[in-house]
């Protein structure tokens, strides 16, 4: 769990820092000052974009979500070997035992609440969204 968590919390802390970069590929300069009136490269006067975004910081968190989801696993493993029955090929089995799958499901948990379930990314307002269209 504390590999999972210090991998989360650095990409967090990455997303967090605000750093910005030149969009020139040979420039590529890194800054975390944003110039005022515009979004431009203090040495080549090329645009800036930020260099870890929110859907950057929402896929690595759901990647991690995924890495532990027994069930997602079970439902591939199952369409994998209806393929593999099809083909005559032997079935594939998924040897767990039951403190492993538990930990899995643990894992899968405390990714899920700590980190994914509290993302923005993961929220949309419906009634927001349709706001404009309906008054």
């Amino acid at each position: 769990i504390n590999a999972v968590a210090a991998a989360a919390r650095k990409h967090l802390l990455e997303y967090h820092e605000g750093w910005f970069q030149c969009k020139n590929p040979v420039c590529r300069r890194l800054t975390r000052t944003m110039p005022l009136g515009s979004a431009k490269c203090r040495a080549c006067h090329e645009g800036l974009e930020r260099k870890s975004t929110e859907a950057n910081l929402y896929t690595q968190l759901v990647y991690f979500q995924s890495l532990f989801d027994m069930e997602r696993a079970q439902k591939k493993l199952e369409a994998e070997n209806k393929e593999r029955k099809e083909k005559g090929k032997q079935e594939l089995k998924l040897d767990l035992k039951p403190d492993e799958a538990a930990f899995c499901n643990d894992l899968h948990r405390f990714v899920t609440d700590r980190y994914v379930n509290k993302s923005g990314f993961n929220y949309i307002n419906l009634g927001n969204l349709f706001t404009s269209i309906f008054s």
